[in-house]
């Protein structure tokens, strides 16, 4: 760019560039200027000593390439569409789900849990949850359908310790035909551990168990002579097949029927 002599304030000859015709022009061509690096508008790239500011300066303006950054950053609406990465669970997801699941073979890919997961209370159903091993899938039926000795189950132990949760019940001696009914009516599928057979005399009478509409048949014959009065017990371990267990006793003898009926 051409120049001009001029004096300076102590008469020294000073060569200063012409001042640049009005419009732009290209670089080689710019009469160079320096802006302040505070200046709010202009986008500065700051040099060693400038410093960018950022939090509450931010909404204002800011300055240098963070100021330039706060004044053309767009919004981000709608839906935006990524490449699928990988992603590794750390800490705690909540999920929520906004609708069901339709019951069928949906898949959400392969998910391996780590840490907690938390879903959210609420209506939404996530399908059918069913227990299976990939071959057998554990059997659900309604409580008044039998089980089949064909329904794939979940083998289970009992804890050693649970507390029984047995019944029973007491029949007196010279008792007619007695259902056994303690939590309620007594029906098809009720379960008799054993009965406690209780002479009074050493000459006691018979006791009979009968399931259902079956014939009775009889676990003591008594009518003879007994060296003792010692109680004793007839183990039985079934579920009956049709219908409620009943007892009846003879003279001389009660029993404690133990089970869950």
């Amino acid at each position: 760019m051409a120049t001009i002599n001029v004096k300076d304030a102590s008469g020294a000859t000073v060569a200063v560039q012409e001042a640049a015709a009005p419009g732009p022009a290209a670089s080689a061509a710019a009469k160079p200027v320096v802006l302040a690096t505070d200046h709010p508008d202009v986008p500065v790239k700051p040099g060693s000593t400038e410093t960018i500011v950022t939090g509450a300066s931010l909404g204002a303006g800011g300055v240098g390439y963070v100021g330039w950054l706060s004044q053309i950053a767009k919004t981000l609406a709608g839906t935006l569409t990524v490449a699928t990465h990988a992603v590794t669970q750390s800490g705690t997801w909540n999920v929520t789900v906004n609708t069901a699941i339709a019951a069928g073979a949906n898949v959400i890919g392969a998910v391996t849990q780590s840490g907690s997961w938390v879903l959210s209370a609420g209506t939404a159903l996530i399908g059918l949850v069913k227990l299976s091993d990939g071959t057998n899938t554990a059997a659900v039926k309604a409580a008044s359908t039998a089980p089949a000795a064909a329904d794939p189950a979940l083998v289970v132990s009992i804890s050693p310790n649970s507390v029984s949760k047995y019944t029973y019940q007491d029949i007196a001696a010279s008792a007619a035909s007695t259902t056994l009914a303690v939590v309620g009516a007594g029906a098809l599928g009720d379960y008799l551990h054993a009965i406690e057979i209780i002479p009074e005399t050493t000459a006691p009478g018979t006791v009979t168990l009968q399931d259902g509409t079956n014939a009775a048949i009889n676990i003591f014959v008594g009518g003879g002579t007994l060296a003792s009065t010692i109680p004793f017990t007839y183990v039985n371990t079934c579920y009956s097949k049709q219908g409620a267990w009943k007892i009846a006793t003879g003279a001389n003898v009660h029993i404690r029927a133990i089970g869950l009926f």
